[in-house]
């Protein structure tokens, strides 16, 4: 029963990670987002359709996931997990 349940949860952390894009600051005048064990450099908008379904799903480093737009990658899965330290701006944070 717990191996089912560490199991799950591990699962579960998995697809947080991959399918959920997460803002943590900005950049000069870009947001800077967790998504898919990198960071990058993103903005959200409202045009522009969906992206397709190899952007949606398979892709490590999608051009477009939704409303989101990825633009440069600042670093990988140790700045994703607060290994490395990220360069962003401190506005907005103290």
């Amino acid at each position: 029963m717990m191996k089912k349940l560490v199991l799950y949860l591990l699962l579960l952390g998995f697809l947080f990670i991959w399918f959920v894009p997460m803002n943590i600051g900005w950049r000069g005048e870009s947001s800077v987002c967790k998504f898919r064990f990198q960071v990058f450099e993103c903005d959200w908008h409202d045009y522009g359709g969906n992206g397709d379904f190899y952007d949606w799903i398979i892709s490590t480093k999608p051009k477009k996931y939704g409303t989101l737009v990825l633009y440069d990658e600042i670093g990988g899965w140790q700045k994703y997990f607060g290994l490395k330290a990220i360069d962003m701006d401190k506005r907005g944070r103290e």
